[in-house]
């Protein structure tokens, strides 16, 4: 179940990154299930902007009580590119993630994201910007790459 959930959750900030449409077309529930279980996803939302301000998404596993949320909460603007900022929320046990934040920008040709434990420490972080990628970890390693789409 675990990792249906982990996989929807990622599909999600896929989605939320994405989000169009009116209102109506953004208020809806979702149940998805397989073998290990089922997972809800109830979205509300914001409607046809390129950052949707406003729009929830919320994920719950009623069998184990597990749930994420996510809310586009704004813009910000990093290296003179406007992005878009979602955060998270999660209560997944046995894992390390309690929470992040995800920013884009409407040509999707940059984005930040950054996973949290719960007393606040990154443990995670991924900047990709035109092509140009760095990944660190909890442990204050980085990787960098560059995959040349500019």
């Amino acid at each position: 179940m675990r990792k249906l959930f982990v996989v929807l959750a990622i599909a999600s900030l896929v989605l939320l990154a994405g989000c169009s449409g009116d209102d109506s077309e953004n208020d809806q529930t979702y149940q998805y299930s397989d073998e290990e279980g089922e997972v809800e996803v109830h979205t509300t939302g914001a409607g046809n902007e390129d950052c949707p301000i406003g729009t929830v998404m919320t994920l719950n596993n009623p069998q184990t009580g597990e749930s994420m949320k996510f809310e586009v909460v704004g813009t910000e603007t990093i290296d003179g590119i406007e992005m878009c900022k979602a955060v998270y929320e999660t209560n997944v046990p046995d894992t390390e993630i309690a929470s992040g934040e995800y920013l884009w920008s409407e040509d999707d040709n940059a984005f930040i994201m950054k996973m949290y434990d719960s007393s606040g420490k990154t443990v995670y972080e991924m900047t990709s910007i035109n092509g140009d990628t760095t990944i660190i970890d909890a442990e204050g390693n980085e990787m960098h790459y560059n995959t040349g789409s500019e």
